[in-house]
């Protein structure tokens, strides 16, 4: 009986062993055949993350059975189980589907733009992940600590702070975005980030000035917010000039 009980015992250790068993998983995560870069990569069995590089490429401590979670603002949530075969072949290609936009459904006024810009903001920050110390991709994103959505946040926060620093400036911003856009991001902006052909951007520029909520987003501490405006709004602008 003893050596039975004890076979058992044994039996659970190694299964239990197997299952810690971590290693360094390489991975690349996809849509319709570009990279998805800046992505979260999850690993929810042991709460360690790291996101893909600018070639949508990551390096995660994973074993058999954990469970990987991709999320990104562009696209759905995708959970992936590893399995044996996953761990042999060291290697996870994903593919991810874009995520279905139905903010157009909900009205919000200039008057509370704000509060709701910032609820989102304390939103985001309720949610907070171990880094994955064994990843080795040399990733430019994560090195610098200053890129969203492949832009220069910094770079973007200084220019914007500049801009607003001037008086005079500052009340033509409030009544001409169109004027304090292109202060802030270069034409590279327009042209390869939003998608815009060169004869779209003033078009763009000047429907900007009747957005009313984009004036309040042309503030410090909201340039992330800014450039997702931008991005939004932009593919608004593009699918109504097919």
């Amino acid at each position: 009986m003893n050596k039975y009980v004890i076979s058992i015992l044994l039996g659970f250790s190694f299964i239990t062993f197997s299952q810690e068993k971590r290693v360094i998983l390489k991975g690349k995560l996809m849509y319709r055949n570009s990279n998805v870069i800046a992505a979260n990569v999850i690993n929810n069995s042991n709460q360690n993350n790291t996101i893909t590089d600018t070639n949508g490429e990551f390096e995660i401590l994973a074993g058999v059975g954990d469970e990987i979670i991709f999320s990104s603002v562009e696209f759905k949530i995708r959970t992936v189980r590893i399995t044996e075969g996953i761990m042999k072949k060291n290697r996870l290609v994903v593919e991810v589907n874009e995520r279905v936009n139905f903010l157009d459904e909900v009205v919000i006024s200039p008057e509370n733009t704000d509060k709701f810009l910032d609820l989102k903001e304390e939103e985001f920050k309720k949610v907070y992940y171990v880094d994955d110390k064994s990843t080795s991709v040399e990733n430019e994103i994560i090195r610098q600590n200053q890129l969203y959505r492949g832009i220069n946040i910094v770079n973007v926060a200084k220019l914007l702070a500049k801009v607003i620093r001037d008086s005079k400036m500052e009340e033509e911003i409030k009544l001409t975005p169109s004027k304090a856009l292109p202060l802030v991001f270069d034409k590279n902006f327009f042209t390869i980030d939003l998608g815009l052909k060169n004869f779209e951007i003033t078009t763009f520029l000047e429907l900007m000035d009747k957005k009313p909520a984009i004036k309040s987003l042309l503030k410090k501490n909201k340039e992330f917010e800014l450039i997702e405006y931008l991005f939004n709004e932009s593919k608004k602008f593009k699918n109504s000039s097919l």
